[in-house]
Order: structure tokens, then sequence, then C-alpha cells
């Protein structure tokens, strides 16, 4: 499984984008949302990935963060939800909109995402709703802007930030969730540097 991708944006159409690593593009489907948070061509870019294996071949769908393929993934294990659909509903309608509709049995909302029909949409109430009410009972993550804002401050990118606060434990308190997360930056930069040497 790749976990996360990062490297060099090439390229970017409405669809997808291409991840230069170690001289190997990696050609990844992104939603709308995703894409437009991306920093310019040329710049270093971090995804969480999915990666799907087809007949036809491998595909690769990249997120903002975990919550959004953690999202893409619960998708996945509903009858006549492919990835594209999964990734189309949480692009469309973001994680905390999404785990709202299907809270709410709004079909209508469900239904404006391109490729749900009512069908469909009623699947996704019926098979997630017990998810969704879950999911609107974790409580708001107080602490992550204020770590997000530490990260930025200190010089790393808004990918790198969004990434080391997935790897940081969300029980700890803020200082020790920034340590965590710093650690954890370190390392990835430390691996970087060797591969780079090599």
């Amino acid at each position: 499984m790749i976990s996360f991708i990062r490297g060099k944006l090439v390229d970017a159409t409405a669809e997808t984008v291409t991840v230069e690593v170690g001289g190997i593009g990696f050609t990844i489907a992104v939603a709308p949302s995703t894409l437009a948070s991306l920093p310019g061509l040329g710049e270093e870019v971090i995804l969480h990935t999915h990666l799907f294996l087809r007949e036809s071949g491998i595909e690769l769908y990249g997120f903002r963060d975990e919550t959004e393929r953690a999202a893409f993934f619960r998708l996945l294990g509903v009858g006549g939800i492919g990835p594209r659909s999964a990734l189309a509903l949480v692009g469309g309608l973001g994680v905390g909109g999404l785990w709202d509709a299907i809270r709410r049995e709004d079909i209508a909302r469900l239904t404006r995402v391109p490729g749900i029909g009512k069908k469909l949409a009623s699947r996704l109430v019926l098979e997630l709703k017990d998810t969704a009410v879950k999911e609107a009972a974790v409580p708001e993550d107080v602490g992550r802007d204020e770590i997000l804002d530490a990260l930025l401050a200190l010089g790393y990118n808004r990918e790198e930030a969004l990434l080391a606060l997935s790897k940081a434990p969300e029980t700890a308190d803020t200082g020790e969730r920034i340590k965590a997360a710093l650690r954890w930056l370190d390392n990835l930069r430390a691996g970087h540097s060797k591969a780079e040497a090599q």
C-alpha cells in the first residue's frame, strides 16, 4: 500500500495531478477541492493516497489528509460505490458535509453529486447512517489549528504540517502533539536527505 506521496507537482488537469518522486511520475486522481488546495507547478506537495487495482491497471487516488482518505475508504464498502463515485462524494460534499447529509438522510443533497442517483443515495444512508452518527459525535479537534499554525511558523509547508498532524496522537495535549509532529517531520526529512544523497 502507498500511504502517501511526497514530491514535485509537475502537471495538473481537471481530474488528476502528476507528482514526480525520484525521477518517477505518479499520476493521481484527485477531487477538484483537493486540486484547488495544492501549490503551483514545480512546488513540493504531499498527498495521502489509496491504491486501487483494476483489471485494466493500477490507479492512485489522492487526498489532502487522512480524514478524507478514511471517508473514501468507508464509501468503498458500500455496494455500487466505486472509487470515482467515492472521490466525487468526498470532494463534492467535504467529509463533514458527507456525514451530515447521510445522518440527516438528505437524499437531495447526496444526489447533487455527479453519478449519485436516488437509489445509490438511499443505500448510502442505509449502510452508513450509524457511521455518520458516530462521526458527528466525535468532538471537534480544537487544538488542530493551533498546531498547524505552529508548524507553519516553523517553516514547514501546509502539506507537511497536515501530514505530520495526522501522525500525532489525538489524545495527547497540544504541546505533546506538536512535539510528536516535529519528531515525525525530522525523521521524514532525514530520510528524504538520505535518498537524495544516494
